[in-house]
């Protein structure tokens, strides 16, 4: 969710530079490169993760120790899942949304590809004449014209210039590369707002193109005035007349102002501001062990810290586990590599099970994978300077498809427990678990990860 607000927020900024310092100058062929980086820029820093010094020495050192999964009892079942499982519903209708939108844009390349008409060449360019009554447009590489008008007039050379430019500049990428951007996140609103600068900015670009070539600005004016008729137009096309006429005459006689050039050199600062803003930024000096029992109970002192009531810690075969269960079927990997299967009772004795046991609910890349994450996303510089040790346990509920449900964390720290959900839920988003199984079956299951932090 974060990474999506990053995206819209760096998406609006970027916009609103455009619109309020770039959109009135005739520097077209730059900001037509200034709106297609915005958004390469706006969808990709987001995800960067940066490293950044810490000048701070007492921050802490955070570990994440090895997960513990637990099936969840009818009780915990009740009490922990919602018979409707919101985020999958919120999930699957944000996609269907999107599918619709990829119809609609394939069936409009459909439509104009579908066209029938005849093929001409004219002045080495591609010309399909159609029935339609449609206005001129260009679409990738062909020039379309309406064949009753093509043969009781011919064809205008200042529309098929305005035309031809489209093509020649491949004005046509720009309007896919922004409606696939729309197809898969079309929640984001400025992705419209950008949609119709680009447009608008190609036809400033053609007309530029058509004034070039020692035509009278006055005819061609009067041209685009003469095209306001009722004819056709097509989606994911360009045509002479575009729903912006009264700008496009303001730019026309406009002259290139003199601080365009300094306008534009503007943009690289703000560009360099923003992704120092978007960017994710971890902590440099944020380490991350396999904090051990043993490893634990030697930087601890219980006299620094409020302890909850102590559940029960067994280690088998150098794994941490916490259990307060009066018996949980385990599955784990033993140090050399074998598989120990076993039972654990809370009077310390394991005993041999012969049932299929279970196998925990296991993250997309393992616990390795999920322990690096959160290492790398968790904030260490909200904590105040201090010495000793925090701890925490943070749950993820799991259901029986592998869809995180709900996440808690069980310390006597509220700025520790705030901050490893806040983590968690950043690192999981919408990822799917592969979910425990007991004999065979998936069930729903609690995720254990213990977390501590110790300040030297």
């Amino acid at each position: 969710m974060m990474i999506l607000i990053r995206i819209i927020l760096g998406s609006a900024l970027l916009y609103a530079f455009y619109h309020w310092v770039l959109r009135n100058e005739k520097t077209f062929r730059f900001n037509r490169i200034y709106l297609i980086l915005a958004l390469v820029f706006s969808y990709s820093v987001p995800f960067i993760m940066m490293d950044i010094p810490d000048f701070q020495n007492n921050h802490g050192v955070l570990m994440v120790g090895n997960p513990e999964s637990k099936i969840l009892n009818t009780i915990e079942k009740n009490s922990s899942f919602s018979t409707v499982d919101w985020q999958q519903l919120g999930i699957g209708i944000y996609f269907f949304i999107s599918f619709l939108i990829l119809v609609r844009a394939i069936g409009s390349i459909r439509k104009i590809i579908n066209l029938k008409g005849e093929d001409v060449q004219f002045e080495n360019s591609k010309i399909k004449l159609v029935e339609l009554p449609i206005q001129p447009f260009g679409f990738w590489k062909t020039i379309y014209f309406n064949k009753t008008e093509y043969e009781n007039s011919g064809i205008d050379k200042r529309i098929f210039i305005h035309e031809k430019a489209h093509i020649q500049q491949l004005h046509s990428l720009d309007l896919l590369f922004i409606e696939l951007l729309i197809v898969c996140s079309w929640i984001n609103p400025v992705l419209y707002f950008y949609r119709k600068a680009i447009m608008e900015n190609h036809e400033f670009l053609a007309d530029r193109e058509v004034l070039e070539q020692s035509c009278d600005m006055r005819s061609y004016q009067n041209l685009i005035l003469n095209t306001i008729d009722n004819h056709c137009n097509l989606k994911l096309t360009h045509s002479l007349y575009f729903n912006n006429i009264k700008k496009r005459l303001i730019i026309m006689k406009q002259q290139k102002s003199k601080n365009a050039t300094i306008k534009n050199w503007m943009s690289l600062p703000f560009f360099v501001l923003l992704f120092f803003g978007l960017v994710q930024k971890t902590n440099a000096q944020q380490k991350v062990k396999k904090a051990t029992k043993h490893e634990l109970k030697n930087k601890a002192n219980p006299k620094l810290i409020k302890s909850a009531p102590k559940k029960e810690k067994i280690e088998v075969s150098a794994v941490l586990i916490e259990t307060n269960l009066n018996e949980v079927p385990v599955k784990k990997d033993s140090s050399n590599g074998d598989v120990v299967n076993a039972t654990i009772f809370e009077n310390n004795e394991i005993k041999p099970n012969d049932k299929n046991l279970s196998q925990p609910a296991e993250f997309p890349g393992g616990a390795n994978s999920l322990r690096a994450k959160i290492a790398n996303v968790f904030d260490m510089t909200k904590f105040d300077v201090q010495k000793g040790v925090l701890k925490t346990v943070v749950l993820f509920y799991i259901d029986d498809k592998g869809n995180l449900t709900n996440v808690i964390a069980e310390g006597t720290n509220e700025i520790f427990n705030t901050e490893a959900i806040r983590t968690a839920k950043f690192v999981v988003g919408s990822e799917k678990w592969k979910p425990a199984t007991e004999e065979d079956k998936s069930v729903a299951s609690v995720y254990k990860l213990p977390m501590t932090i110790v300040f030297e």
